[in-house]
């Protein structure tokens, strides 16, 4: 469970994901934290409203762009378009 969301993460992704589930946010290793810690060089504990924003904006648009990138690789090997 995400501890500030409070939502609780499937166990078994569908197959077509490709990938294991990614934490987004709650945890150090987390997208959000990382982008805050190391873009924005802010200890997450300290972001402001605007920051987190920003910085979730930016993870949101990574985890977007890698699994359009995984479709397409996995189209191309299968022969797809």
């Amino acid at each position: 469970m995400d501890e500030k969301t409070g939502v609780i993460a499937g166990t078994r992704l569908p197959q077509h994901y490709g990938s294991d589930p990614v934490r987004f946010s709650g945890h150090p290793d987390a997208l959000l934290e990382r982008h805050l810690m190391f873009n924005d060089l802010i200890d997450p504990s300290t972001a402001g409203a605007r920051q987190t924003f920003e910085a979730a904006a930016r993870s949101s648009t990574r985890c977007r762009l890698w699994r359009q990138d995984h479709q397409h690789s996995a189209a191309l090997e299968g022969g797809g378009a």
